[in-house]
């Protein structure tokens, strides 16, 4: 999954948002940031800029379901920032001249911030994720190692796939009988 910091009190901490973006981007992460309405200021160190109306159905009917909509639209980047709240995801609250975490602590400058995500969140790890229903279902690491064996014990064998794979996806839809 791709991981995900979701925010709010946004409009005090745009400047301090994209300021994080570039320099997360600096160091080779791949920042996408998913938002309501529409943009009003340069995000152009983000790799990836998705918008969404809190009126979508969508959003109303199942917001877990953004956790597959990010895992789908954003499957090319590191990290994600997110306007909308998710389950599980880093949250940040901004003001002023800074940002918090729920637990106190807080940074007053954006480099201090993306060192603190680096950490959280390294850019080299790999990340199994699996989906059921468009619902993440969490696995431990023995079942997360079984399947990534299983799948590339499958695959190793077929002609035309490029190695090494960077990425594997799997996509299975039953159809019902009528």
């Amino acid at each position: 999954m791709v991981p995900v910091v979701s925010f709010s009190g946004f409009s005090e901490g745009e400047e301090f948002l994209n300021q994080v973006i570039k320099v997360l981007s600096g160091k080779g992460y791949r920042v996408g940031i998913l938002r309501e309405g529409s943009i009003n200021f340069d995000f152009q160190s983000a790799e990836a800029v998705g918008f969404l109306g809190k009126n979508l159905s969508f959003y109303n009917r199942a917001p877990k379901g953004l956790k597959n909509l990010i895992f789908t639209l954003f499957k090319g980047c590191d990290l994600v920032f997110s306007e909308f709240p998710i389950e599980g995801a880093v949250k940040l609250y901004f003001k002023r001249s800074e940002v918090s975490l729920p637990n106190g602590r807080s940074f007053t400058s954006p480099e201090t911030l993306a060192l603190y995500l680096e950490d959280l969140f390294p850019k080299d790890k790999e990340e199994i994720t699996l989906f059921v229903n468009g619902r993440e279902i969490p696995m431990k690491a023995y079942v997360r190692e079984t399947l990534r064996e299983i799948l590339f014990g499958f695959i190793k064998p077929l002609k035309g796939i490029d190695w090494p794979v960077e990425e594997l996806e799997v996509r299975v839809i039953r159809k019902r009988k009528r």
